[in-house]
């Protein structure tokens, strides 16, 4: 047993059952053994690839895009992108190399990434080393409001937020915990059923720091994320991924990622009336509607053969339904006052 399912074990016979969201704030956010608080996660050689890793096309067709939406509200503002959970640092670095083939965007640059995990930190700080601008935060709420036009960016963030659940009996609800079962073991109570609900008292938290963001200022919010938007969603989202392959929630706790789908029904409720908010996409049509396959037709006549197949897997494994071109989605919104 790690030191970490020690001190849950030992926590939950000292105070009784714990709320899942309590559970999932001691597996991924421990400051000592912590999921997050590990090094060697994210990429091909951890427990999971996000689609800046798979390739760089990805972060480029991000940095045209916001490109496009500040220059077309007012190109003389100061260009502000925030970006939540940058895991190794590597769409902000895409971004950059992209942003710095356009000289005048890039000296109104400026960079903000939340990040609480000291490891990932230092992973960024080297990556991005030779950049300018760049300040890091350990909370959106720590970062400065900013002058000029303000671009909020959040890629597999808001499914690693810790989430309550709710079960239905009767005419009751009652609170999902996490017990210690007769046989020793961490178990759901009640246990797994078809009468689950989610929520994420975080998503608020976060949605009302945008809100007051953008009101009545300009800017945006791109949130790319694996989810959707059902209305009566009633089974449990919860999964774990070890070493790319799926596991249990109470496996390892520490040493498993832990996410939920998120309710992009649920963020559209929380947004500012003073924001317009955008219909909802699949990754495979946003990145198509940015120039995805024109990209490939740029990048495909000078790679070599082995280049051009390794373009072509990744452009089709974020863009194809039946890898991540339908299971994720986009969530674009932005102030009124930028239209």
């Amino acid at each position: 047993m790690s030191a970490l399912q020690k001190r849950i074990f030992e926590h939950i016979k000292k105070n009784g059952p714990i709320t899942v969201d309590q559970y999932l704030n001691m597996a991924l956010y421990d400051p000592k053994d912590g999921y997050y608080f590990k090094d060697g996660i994210i990429g091909r050689g951890g427990d999971f690839i996000t689609s800046p890793e798979i390739t760089q096309v990805f972060g480029e067709l991000l940095a045209i895009f916001i490109i496009d939406q500040w220059s077309s509200v007012n190109s003389n503002y100061d260009l502000h992108i925030i970006e939540c959970g940058p895991g190794r640092g590597t769409l902000t670095l895409d971004i950059l190399n992209t942003l710095q083939q356009y000289q005048a965007v890039y000296e109104r640059t400026h960079v903000h990434l939340v990040e609480i995990s000291p490891s990932l930190k230092e992973i960024q700080q080297e990556k991005l080393a030779e950049y300018k601008n760049i300040q890091w935060h350990t909370a959106l709420d720590k970062v400065p409001q900013c002058d000029g036009y303000t671009f909020i960016l959040a890629n597999e963030f808001f499914d690693a937020l810790p989430i309550k659940q709710y079960c239905d009996t009767d005419d009751t609800t009652q609170e999902r915990m996490v017990h210690i079962n007769d046989k020793g073991q961490l178990s759901f109570s009640p246990p797994d059923s078809d009468n689950i609900h989610e929520a994420c008292p975080t998503y608020k938290i976060i949605m009302d720091n945008i809100n007051l963001r953008l009101h009545n200022a300009p800017g945006s919010f791109l949130i790319i994320d694996y989810g959707d938007e059902a209305q009566n969603r009633r089974i449990s989202t919860l999964q774990a991924v070890h070493d790319h392959k799926i596991a249990h929630v109470f496996d390892k706790p520490g040493a498993v990622d832990i996410s939920h789908q998120v309710n992009f029904n649920t963020l559209r409720d929380l947004v500012d009336s003073s924001i317009l908010c955008y219909p909802l996409l699949t990754q495979g049509e946003f990145l198509k509607q940015l120039g995805i396959d024109l990209r490939l037709q740029q990048l495909l006549p000078g790679a070599s053969a082995e280049q051009r197949m390794q373009l072509l897997s990744a452009c089709a494994r974020l863009t194809s339904p039946q890898h991540m071109g339908e299971i994720f989605k986009v969530f674009y919104a932005t102030s009124r006052c930028s239209q």
